[in-house]
């Protein structure tokens, strides 16, 4: 659960318009990626990680947009 709150905090801090994109590309991957952390075979249980990685992107993608620091 550590991982997820770390998650959410990221999303109010932001992400920057790479980033998103990073995250569209790895979970468009992932959908099309014949192995699954939890097979698709069984029922419910299956889609759920499937849904968990979208429900991800929609959070990266509805936080602020985060500007690169001048300089950086």
């Amino acid at each position: 659960m550590k991982m997820m709150e770390s998650f959410r905090a990221r999303c109010v801090e932001g992400f920057t318009v790479g980033e998103k994109l990073g995250w569209t590309v790895l979970t468009a991957l992932y959908a099309v990626w014949p192995i699954d952390v939890l097979p698709d075979p069984f029922p419910v249980v299956g889609q759920l990680d499937d849904l968990t990685a979208v429900v991800m992107l929609v959070m990266v993608w509805f936080s602020p947009v985060k500007r690169k620091a001048v300089g950086a």
